[in-house]
């Protein structure tokens, strides 16, 4: 006797409740639509998903719960602080950067311009000097 017969035969005495309790869907595409930063765009696209499916599958007779999107309700703020948190650090890194760019070039120009006197003076000294002696 075939599969199919043997278990049409079964099914046909006892309800369909005596074979599944649970079962799970998975979205379509579900790496992309989970890496939303934004809670609502990865609620409305579960329950459009949701709700299709339940639809096929008969919404009278099943009970669905959306498991991830508490998950993801828990989670909501996490990415918010994060991105917040790396904003405020890539600011003081820019502001130190910028800082440290500055006073290199500040001591450079300053370093210079004391060679400068320096050569200026001793240049001036040496003419001084070699006009006293004439």
């Amino acid at each position: 006797m075939p599969m199919a017969a043997m278990f049409d035969r079964q099914a046909a005495g006892q309800g369909l409740y005596q074979y599944s309790s649970e079962f799970a869907l998975n979205v379509p595409d579900r790496v992309n639509v989970y890496l939303s930063s934004q809670y609502e765009q990865v609620q409305e696209r579960v329950i459009n998903f949701a709700s299709r499916a339940i639809y096929f599958f008969g919404f009278t007779d099943l009970e669905m719960t959306v498991d991830t999107l508490q998950t993801f309700y828990n989670a909501r703020f996490f990415s918010l602080f994060l991105g917040l948190v790396l904003t405020i650090v890539l600011t003081a890194i820019f502001i130190l950067s910028t800082l440290l760019l500055y006073s290199l070039l500040l001591i450079s120009v300053e370093s210079r311009n004391f060679e400068i006197a320096v050569h200026a003076r001793t240049h001036t000294h040496t003419h001084t000097h070699t006009k006293h002696t004439h």
